[in-house]
C-alpha cells in the first residue's frame, strides 16, 4: 500500500457516504443489502485493503469500475486490494443474514477495511438492525 502524510496535498482522500446504517427491522430469515457510495476526492488512487467483518452472519463486497471484489466475511482476504482513482467513486455492498448467526432483537455488525488516506487509514461502519 502506497502512504501518505497528512500535510501531503498530493494524496488520496476517502469521502465516505455513511458510517452507521439502520437496516430497520427484519425477520431472521430476510437477506438486506446495502450500498455505500466510497468516493476518492483526492489526487492520488485511494486504496482499499483488509475488509472484514465483525461476525459470519454479516459480509462485504466492493465493486470498483464494475469489477467486483470477492465477498469478505469475519476473516477479510488481506491479499485483495483495490483502487479508487482520483474523482471517482465505488461502492461497498454491506450484506447482513441473520439466519446465519441466529439473534433476536437488536443486532449491531461492523464492516472493517483500510484505505491509505491518511486522515482515515481505518474505517468502520456500523449495522444495526432489529431482528423478530
Amino acid at each position: 500500500m502506497t502512504t501518505y502524510g497528512v500535510s501531503a496535498s498530493e494524496r488520496p482522500q476517502l469521502k465516505l457516504e455513511k458510517t452507521n446504517v439502520d437496516l430497520g427491522a427484519m425477520k431472521g430469515t430476510d437477506k438486506r443489502i446495502e450500498d455505500i457510495t466510497l468516493e476518492n476526492i483526492g489526487k492520488k488512487p485511494l486504496q482499499i485493503t483488509s475488509v472484514s467483518t465483525s461476525c459470519g452472519c454479516t459480509s462485504a463486497r466492493v465493486a470498483i469500475d464494475g469489477e467486483e471484489s470477492p465477498i469478505f466475511s469475519m476473516h477479510g482476504n488481506p491479499a485483495w486490494m483495490g483502487e479508487i482513482a482520483p474523482g471517482e467513486k465505488a461502492t461497498l455492498k454491506a450484506i447482513y443474514e441473520p439466519s446465519k448467526h441466529p439473534v433476536q432483537g437488536r443486532s449491531e455488525k461492523t464492516i472493517f477495511f483500510k484505505t491509505n488516506d491518511p486522515e482515515t487509514p481505518e474505517v468502520q461502519v456500523n449495522l444495526t438492525a432489529m431482528v423478530e
